[in-house]
């Protein structure tokens, strides 16, 4: 019985232990964020370069997501900054994927953020690879953010498709 007690208390601390082994990025400082999101510690960091830029985690089965945020101090600068990082994205995958097949936006909500998401797929031009992607906006009022997610991955990469819904999970304002 002592062993068992024992085997269930080594389970509860590694379970404990791997909770701590994730890394939670607050965009663009910890001292002042616009957002968090927790992903798992082998996910590899690219930081933003500059304070509007994406900082991007990548997993170790090629998923790739990339997050920033924009200022939106006015409904009108709102609109206009949603409809200038819409149309860069557009560009991005005109720019980088070929045979691109882009589902309409739906209404979403992550973290208490309303928002909307698209889900799309088509192939890098370069390799030729089948990609799969979800582009999303979502709005944080009270700080008057958009926080744009970008996720990448291939489309058969089921692993890697489960840490993206679970990190999504963990995106906060």
């Amino acid at each position: 019985m002592k062993r068992i007690g024992r085997i269930a208390a080594m389970v509860a601390w590694l379970s404990v232990s791997t909770a701590w082994a994730d890394q939670t990025i607050m965009y663009p400082t910890q001292e002042n964020a616009d957002f968090s999101v927790t992903v798992p510690d082998d996910w590899e960091l690219t930081p933003a370069e500059s304070k509007d830029d994406y900082f991007t985690v990548d997993g170790p089965t090629g998923a790739s997501f990339s997050f920033r945020s924009l200022t939106a101090k006015s409904e009108k600068q709102a609109k206009k900054n949603l409809e200038d990082a819409i149309q860069e994205s557009l560009d991005y995958l005109k720019e980088h994927f070929k045979d691109v097949q882009l589902g309409d936006p739906k209404d979403d909500k992550v973290g208490g953020m309303e928002g909307f998401a698209a889900v799309g797929s088509g192939a890098d031009k370069e390799s030729g690879e089948p990609v799969a992607f979800v582009m999303g906006w979502y709005f944080n009022t009270n700080k008057g953010k958009i926080i744009e997610v970008w996720f990448e991955t291939a489309p058969d990469d089921k692993e890697g498709a489960e840490q993206a819904s679970k990190i999504m999970d963990t995106l906060k304002p």
